[in-house]
């Protein structure tokens, strides 16, 4: 550990006032190591010099000098995203600091944790010299970079550094202080307190989460899923450590996996569930993922930054539902959308594999899988990079579809994937089929061109990694030079791949508008194996055939060559008029998956006459046997003179673990001894399978979290009930406190429902310390207080009471919070329920409801 730490350890160990002494440089070097920082990417010049001295020196830092200042912050942020740790570059004032600002810029808003510092000039001769002088502090603050700040005084550094690191860190941002060279050579003395690690930062947003919160992500997704919606799981760069947990989660869950193109990797791509790479120049990219992203209405999001490729159409409106699943940036930090459900935990690899066993556990209940559902994921698409008759290949060029299919069988399990902008990226995202392990490396949101080989530079520095760096002609011009850095380094097992056709291909390529013919793109090349052989590593290869063995051996040969050498190149000569599809998400492909959400949202709004039908989803399955044995008890049902309940069974936290089934039945046998079997064993596990089903589809997250953890909703603990209700009953206007299901055994209920009304939730809570059960005069004390503040007033004329079916036999009702009705039994024959619900109703009496239509059709009676 660095000298810093282990100093003020000792002194506040020990009681000591002795107080180390050190230049800012030297400072600042041990407080990088502590955070984890291995390797230091610039620029030099005279602004910088102490601080490059300082990093020359420390026993555990790399100095990596880059050719330009533009490609050390590509190299450092490439670092970053690489380790998942602190990346940090470094430049001289003026020119230097003007180098970095598009790369400063593409860290912050990749979300990744970069610290760069710059030098000033002396602080006594700033503003007022002419040469290198320029406040970059300023410009990159008005770039919008999380931070950016200048240290005019050495007792500023301290906190500014310790600022700058907390906001990288714990929030993935990118931080810059320009500090002058005499403050970087000031004697500064490091107080005893001072302890700057990474691990004593806020950054892990939970250790461990917790089982409630564990159950409450697996409740969320099951829902999804049995509410029949269309569900991609979209995985960030963050994502790539918990591969095979995601990978399990979309297996039991039967939905597709796309990647953002720095997760790339993050799965193993053939498998059957995934399809690919969405997000290359804010489109989807690959035709593999347009699909499923079409045809998709909820995204399950894991460390994604930036979800607006995910959610939101080309407007930014949100359209499509989101749970989010975050690992490292703080809580709500990156979320400009509303999520159904959020998870954080900073130990994912612990936690998904709890979430998948709680759905597993909840799934048993229902004994369902979601395979073979009638939405399960479809048919993967063919891969549009790769020939076909329609495509067919000009035999004098190689085709890149052909090299990166043939390239992904050459590849280490654990290689890293360096791309830059253009064509070639197409060609790589959706040519190359990564495995679970590997590594993509990619300037996302700004697209740096030349980006690749700089990656190639920061991954070969810092690893021994098998490297891949894929570029066009011209992309790799803009950082060739960094050859010269890979040679300084004895970077080893780097291999480069020009695509070369002679243009800014996508640029080209693309459609502009109407006019817009994109001229100017045409680009000279040298040779670049006599350039990879000027610089030190010959036998470099042009490709110009598309014949699958000559590629491959051509592959592997220049493998056996970068292990050899270090570096090898192949310059892969493409046609020019070949170029792969750019695809894009069809503009009403949102508004469908939004209209879908509304719909969800309003279906209340839904049930305008008294002909709804009750939803086959809400239906029971019972066999002829079981409706017999029930019919056989209408003469015990008539016997009754009015309405009467059972004794009760209170679910507390153990609902899971009931059979419904047989609850029902040892009910029925308190009430009525002479009652037969209803159900057989499998008869009972067919009950309670649709039980279950029906019941988690039928209420939010948040009621079901409620009702499975304690039993209760909205505050009233919860019971099963048998009840009988003989000819011609009617129960009580009344607004249900809590959520309700009603299944229907013999006979009808009826209702007249109050429609496109909902009485608030936070009026009828039940707010109580105790832990047992409300008593039976507990809850008539309620119901009777509730009959004199209920007031039904309808201010816009919208909602009015229908007359409609609620229940029957083998159906099922599930009331809302809130909601309004009156039921009652027909004039034919009674009716028998087995409901779950507080036995609480928030009774209306008919003179407080106000100005509703079809309040004609309510009945009075007594309390039933």
């Amino acid at each position: 550990m660095a000298a810093v730490a282990s100093t003020a350890g000792s002194a506040m160990g020990n009681g000591s006032d002795v107080l180390r002494k050190m230049n800012a440089s030297e400072l600042i070097c041990d407080v990088l190591v502590n955070f984890g920082v291995t390797h230091i990417f610039g620029g030099h010049g005279g602004a910088i010099v102490g601080l490059v001295d300082a990093i020359m020196a420390h026993p555990k830092l790399t100095w990596v000098y880059n050719r330009c200042e533009a490609n050390a912050v590509q190299a450092a942020m490439a670092y970053a995203k690489l380790h998942n740790r602190l990346g940090c570059c470094v430049a001289t004032s003026g020119p230097g600091a003007g180098h970095l600002l598009s790369g400063l810029v593409d860290a912050d808003q990749d979300r990744v944790p970069l610290l760069c510092i710059t030098g000033l000039k002396a602080a006594g001769t700033m503003r007022h010299a002419d040469f290198q002088d320029i406040d970059q502090g300023a410009i990159f603050r008005m770039a919008g970079i999380g931070l950016s700040e200048s240290v005019s005084d050495k007792h500023q550094l301290i906190p500014l550094l310790r600022n700058a690191l907390y906001l990288a860190t714990t929030s993935y941002r990118c931080a810059h202080l320009a500090v002058p060279i005499d403050v970087q050579l000031a004697s500064v003395t490091t107080p005893r307190f001072l302890n700057f690690r990474s691990e004593n930062l806020s950054k892990h947003v939970l250790e461990h989460a917790s089982l409630e919160q564990i159950r409450a992500l697996a409740l969320a997704l099951i829902k999804e899923r049995m509410d029949g919606h269309h569900m991609v799981m979209f995985c960030g760069w963050r994502a790539c450590p918990f591969g095979d947990a995601i990978e399990q989660i979309a297996e039991f869950l039967d939905v597709p996996i796309v990647t953002c193109y720095d997760g790339k990797g993050c799965v193993t791509e053939s498998n059957p569930h995934s399809f690919g790479v969405a997000g290359i120049y804010g489109f989807v990219g690959g035709g593999k993922s347009q699909e499923v992203l079409e045809n998709c209405d909820v995204i399950v999001a894991f460390c994604m930054s930036d979800l607006t490729k995910a959610v939101a159409d080309k407007s930014g409106m949100q359209v499509r539902r989101l749970i989010q699943i975050e690992s490292e940036i703080l809580a709500g930090d990156s979320n400009r959308y509303i999520a159904l459900h959020s998870f954080e935990s900073h130990d994912l690899a612990h936690s998904l594999p709890l979430v998948l066993d709680a759905m597993k556990n909840a799934m048993a209940k229902v004994n369902e899988s979601f395979v073979d559902r009638n939405h399960r994921i479809r048919q993967k698409v063919r891969m549009s990079v790769i020939p076909s008759k329609q495509t067919p290949i000009d035999t004098r060029y190689c085709h890149p579809g052909l090299f990166f299919k043939n390239m992904s069988l050459l590849l280490d399990q654990d290689a890293i994937l360096c791309a830059d902008i253009g064509d070639n990226a197409l060609w790589m995202a959706s040519g190359i089929s990564a495995v679970k392990g590997q590594r993509t490396l990619t300037s996302e949101h700004m697209g740096i061109i030349g980006f690749a080989l700089n990656a190639g530079l920061a991954a070969s520095c810092s690893t021994s990694r098998q490297v891949l760096v894929v570029a066009g002609d011209g992309g790799f011009q803009m950082s060739s030079n960094e050859l010269a850095t890979l040679k300084d380094h004895g970077c080893k097992n780097v291999l480069v791949v020009i695509i070369q056709n002679g243009r800014l291909g996508r640029v080209s390529n693309e459609t502009w508008g109407p006019g817009v013919r994109a001229d100017g793109c045409n680009i000279g090349s040298p040779d670049f194996v006599k350039l990879f052989e000027a610089h030190g590593y010959p036998n470099g290869k042009h490709l110009n055939t598309s014949d699958e063995s000559e590629i491959r051996k051509a592959i592997s040969e220049s493998w056996k060559l970068a292990s050899k050498q270090g570096v090898a190149v192949i310059v892969v000569h493409q046609d020019p008029e070949t170029h792969p599809t750019m695809h894009k998400i069809s503009a009403a492909s949102g508004g469908v998956a939004w209209e879908r959400y509304l719909h969800e949202m309003n279906k209340e709004r839904n049930m305008k006459d008294s002909h709804d039908v009750i939803p086959l989803n809400k239906s029971f399955t019972l066999s002829s046997d079981s409706i017999s044995k029930l019919n056989s008890l209408n003469e015990w049902i008539e016997s009754h003179p009015s309405a009467v309940g059972s004794s009760y069974c209170w679910v507390g936290s153990s609902l899971l673990s009931m059979s419904p089934a047989q609850v029902f039945q040892n009910l029925l046998k308190e009430m009525n001894p002479t009652s037969p079997e209803i159900f057989s064993e499998e008869e009972r596990e067919h009950f309670d399978k649709d039980f279950w089903r029906i019941l988690m589809t039928s209420f939010t997250i948040e009621e079901l979290f409620e009702l499975f953890d304690k039993g209760s909703s909205n505050g009233y603990p919860l019971r099963f009930q048998i009840l009988v209700l003989p000819k011609d009953s009617t129960y009580t206007l009344h607004a249900h406190p809590n959520i309700e299901l009603i299944i229907g055994m013999q006979g009808e209920l009826m209702e007249f429902k109050l429609t496109d009304y909902r009485h608030p939730k936070r009026m009828l809570e039940r707010i109580s310390h105790s832990t047992q059960p409300p008593s039976d005069a507990d809850i008539n004390g309620m119901m009777k207080d509730f009959e004199h503040c209920m007031v039904i007033k309808d201010e816009d004329s919208r909602s009015h009471f229908v007359d409609r079916l609620c229940t029957m036999q083998g159906k099922c009702c599930a009331n809302q919070i809130g909601s309004v009705h009156q039921s009652y039994s027909g004039k034919e024959s009674g009716t028998l329920l087995f409901v779950l619900w507080s036995g609480c109703h928030a009774n209306i009496q008919l003179k407080n409801v106000k100005g509703t239509k079809g309040a004609e059709l309510l009945r009075e009676v007594h309390r039933c």
